[in-house]
């Protein structure tokens, strides 16, 4: 490595920050000068993903490259580790132990993210758990089909400090094992941000809540799938309370009608901050979703929401025009004159109820007949500023897109 003639640092900054993913010139600049090395650096390694085969020879060798090379591992902002894709036995998923992950982050002084897609958390045969020490801080923290057993998942969390946990597919093989079993005495989970996607009722209720530190909850995003995800959530949302601020509904996947009891087992009346409410729903002929259900989950809501977003995808039984029936019969005018009802009268501080509708046919196109609809029978709403649809359905000039011919 030679001198170059000296360009600016801001200039060389602004330069690999355009460069962007761009690997290959990103690797003929770090070895340009010493200044265009370290700037090159901060791209090259910010990203890190890793997809290793059965076992965790992958693993282990970046282990040793991360110790060995600090003037890289500095740089590094991301880390994925990942099992191959499609092959979701046991059997083929690498090996991630706590030993592991804690001699690789040790060594990842700047590390925010980190994610596990497909493998298996484990403990080397004959080995005892490691010693606790100060959880790894993250500011976000994702769990992908992983696999483990309940005791090792336990051990697996309290490596970390997470300001967002999300966990998507049942993490553990035996959920009817708890903290006691794996030798734990207090919850170990006390992420301000928690979004659940797949995870079965059995595991909320028998390894996350009883993991989570009482009222550290400040949002929760989760999908509702079954009919037991209700109480089991509402299990959750209890335990935080005090602090629960934000709660992100989505029942786009239910395939069961759940009546006014299982909304009501939610809880979310005890949320005595709750102040900002999202629920993403399918509507169409085939759906057990009504529009009513809007009106059915909200009834049990604290009075204190000030934000309401409804993201609702309208679903056609054939191919037709924006005026096809089987859309128009799931969002009708006295639906939409309930639910203003109710809000005008319980929820005296809202600020804004938005409305994201989007056809399946033509998702980029306002359905104009539902959006007018819902104006035409929200009119307190409406004339009062509160009623607004969402940005993406609105020009450069924030007005409403009109529907393709």
């Amino acid at each position: 490595m030679h001198d170059s003639p000296r360009v600016p640092g801001d200039i060389i900054s602004e330069i690999t920050e355009h460069l962007g993913g761009d690997m290959a010139t990103l690797s003929v600049c770090s070895v340009v000068s010493q200044s265009w090395t370290h700037e090159a650096r901060k791209h090259l390694f910010r990203e890190i993903a890793l997809q290793s085969e059965k076992g965790d020879n992958d693993f282990q060798e970046f282990a040793v490259f991360v110790k060995e090379h600090p003037e890289a591992s500095c740089f590094v902002k991301q880390l994925k580790l990942s099992g191959r894709p499609h092959r979701a036995g046991d059997e083929h998923r690498p090996h991630v132990a706590p030993q592991l992950i804690s001699s690789i982050l040790e060594h990842l002084p700047n590390v925010k993210e980190l994610s596990f897609y497909g493998v298996l958390f484990t403990f080397p045969i004959r080995s005892p758990p490691p010693p606790l020490s100060s959880p790894f801080a993250l500011e976000h923290l994702t769990c992908f089909n992983v696999s483990a057993t309940a005791q090792v998942w336990f051990r697996m969390m309290q490596l970390f400090s997470a300001a967002e946990l999300k966990i998507h597919l049942d993490p553990v093989s035996d959920s009817r094992r708890g903290l006691k079993d794996a030798g734990i005495s207090a919850p170990i989970i006390a992420a301000p941000s928690l979004k659940l996607a797949g995870v079965p009722p059995m595991s909320i209720e028998k390894v996350l809540e009883p993991a989570l530190v009482s009222n550290c909850l400040q949002r929760l995003d989760i999908a509702i799938s079954q009919p037991g995800h209700p109480t089991a959530i509402g299990r959750l949302i209890n335990k935080s309370s005090g602090t629960m601020g934000e709660f992100r509904l989505d029942i786009s996947g239910l395939r069961y009608a759940l009546g006014p009891a299982a909304w009501q087992a939610l809880n979310l009346t005890s949320c005595a901050a709750l102040s900002s409410f999202s629920i993403s729903i399918n509507l169409g002929v085939h759906t057990p979703v009504q529009f009513s259900t809007l009106l059915a989950i909200l009834s049990h809501c604290p009075p204190t929401l000030r934000h309401i977003a409804c993201f609702i995808t309208l679903h056609r039984a054939t191919p037709g025009t924006m005026a096809d029936p089987v859309i128009s019969r799931n969002v009708t005018g006295d639906d939409c004159a309930q639910l203003e009802a109710l809000l005008v009268s319980k929820y005296r501080k809202l600020e804004k109820l938005l409305f994201d509708l989007r056809d399946v046919m033509d998702p980029y196109v306002l359905p104009e007949q539902i959006w007018n609809t819902i104006r035409e029978s929200m009119p307190r709403l409406r004339d009062k500023g509160v009623l607004t649809l969402h940005p993406r359905l609105r020009n450069s000039q924030g007005e409403e897109k009109a529907p393709s011919l």
